[in-house]
């Protein structure tokens, strides 16, 4: 009975709607996929006025130095982007892992440093934001043979939840689904398989406040945290959509090697855990400073305000991006 109410009246059509997309990319051929994709954000850029404008407001606080008709440029492309990820994430459900390969194009010096990278003991933790294609880094990292545990949100409707995560595993990766999902985590770097975590979204009052194009935004810790406990490097990394080669591309940045915290967790700990945090924010904001219409601004980033500025204005500041 929970499940249904989570997925409320269109949890079945919501269902089917998917359903039929992954049907649709097992038969039409990839630039039919593509105009469906192009099609589908071009429409929702023009229906969708209410996330057009949260997009709009947080483009243009982030990047003050271009102007308004760049500003809708960034956002017409944030949904283009949105409608081919979508049907890309559709062919995904199907597509041989060669293919899968091909799409998710690592050079050999890129791949020299993962595997360096997954050979540290103890295993390293990946840190990723919405950027490109984001489900790719799990599934052509897992399509190599290269063994992951991803912690994801389950979905509010569970029969799509479960066909996502059914694409996400098909090449071996392990999803862990949020709600305990920090001791299978600590499990799975223990035994020596990396962790992957999406951290660049609204954390509200559960998260620190580092910054992110100049404001403070609400921020998981989680990767510092676990960082601390174990040892294990942070890897921060992101995937960009390459127009001109018709690929996907790692972005490599980052690499924070925090040592094991023995000591009390006491305002030092939380000092270095809110540097840590501030660090991998910082390189999620780099990637989306390269590809701005590759990013997902329609979520209400910095929705939750730190307290002292509720404080001074507590009827605006919580509306605002």
């Amino acid at each position: 009975m929970a499940s249904r109410r989570r997925g409320g009246l269109l949890e079945i059509p919501g269902y089917l709607a998917v359903r039929a997309l992954i049907l649709l990319a097992r038969v039409l051929p990839r630039w039919a996929l593509r105009l469906m994709g192009c099609g589908a954000g071009w429409l929702g850029h023009c229906l969708d006025r209410r996330h057009r404008q949260i997009a709009f407001e947080a483009v243009s606080r982030s990047f003050p130095e271009k102007t308004p008709d760049e500003h809708r440029e960034i956002v017409r492309g944030c949904y283009r982007h949105i409608g081919l990820a979508a049907v890309e994430f559709a062919w995904l459900a199907s597509a041989r892992r060669e293919d899968v390969l091909k799409l998710w194009a690592l050079d050999d010096e890129q791949i020299a440093l993962v595997d360096g990278i997954r050979a540290e003991r103890p295993a390293p933790i990946f840190v990723t934001g919405h950027v490109g294609l984001w489900e790719l880094c799990g599934l052509g990292y897992s399509a190599r043979g290269w063994p992951v545990a991803s912690i994801a949100r389950p979905l509010d409707n569970p029969r799509i939840n479960m066909v996502i995560d059914g694409v996400r595993e098909r090449f071996g990766q392990r999803i862990l689904a949020k709600r305990g999902a920090l001791v299978a985590a600590l499990h799975a770097l223990k035994e020596g398989t990396p962790v992957a975590m999406l951290l660049d979204q609204n954390a509200g009052k559960l998260g620190c406040f580092v910054p992110l194009f100049g404001r403070l935004a609400s921020t998981l810790s989680t990767a510092a945290e676990m960082a601390l406990r174990t040892g294990s490097p942070i890897v921060c990394v992101s995937s960009w959509r390459d127009e001109a080669a018709g690929v996907h591309r790692l972005r490599l940045g980052r690499i924070l090697r925090p040592k094991r915290w023995t000591g009390p967790r006491d305002d030092h700990y939380r000092a270095e855990v809110l540097r840590l945090t501030a660090e991998y924010t910082r390189n999620i904001e780099e990637a989306v400073r390269e590809h701005p219409e590759q990013w997902l601004w329609l979520h209400r980033r910095w929705k939750t305000r730190p307290p002292e500025e509720e404080a001074q204005d507590p009827g605006n500041l919580s509306k605002t991006q």
